[in-house]
């Protein structure tokens, strides 16, 4: 199954079951002093807790995922186009890859 999701410049609420994967670009605040979240091409509201948490991995590659009870917090690491390749469609072989994966629960 593929899901897509249409990306607005305005922060989303992630909703149960809902990850978020790609780069961490930034986390800020907004006027009314909420954490947001830039990973990839979407911007996600997350608890502070969480928010503190992702500052030191500001340009790896993190996952978010928003469970029935929390928020889990996978990193992948920094980036590297010569560290993993890509098949026809774009799926990651991660066979090839040296990043270690941090799984914080």
């Amino acid at each position: 199954m593929r899901v897509v999701i249409l990306v607005s410049s305005s922060p989303i609420w992630m909703e149960v079951w809902m990850e978020s994967l790609g780069t961490l670009h930034g986390v800020t605040r907004t006027e009314d002093d909420l954490c947001v979240a830039a990973i990839g091409p979407v911007k996600v509201f997350v608890p502070d807790e969480l928010a503190r948490r992702l500052e030191p991995h500001v340009g790896e590659k993190i996952g978010i995922l928003r469970t029935d009870h929390d928020y889990r917090l996978r990193i992948f690491g920094l980036e590297r186009d010569d560290e993993s390749k890509s098949n026809p469609q774009g799926l990651r072989d991660q066979t090839t890859s040296k990043k270690s994966l941090i799984v914080i629960a």
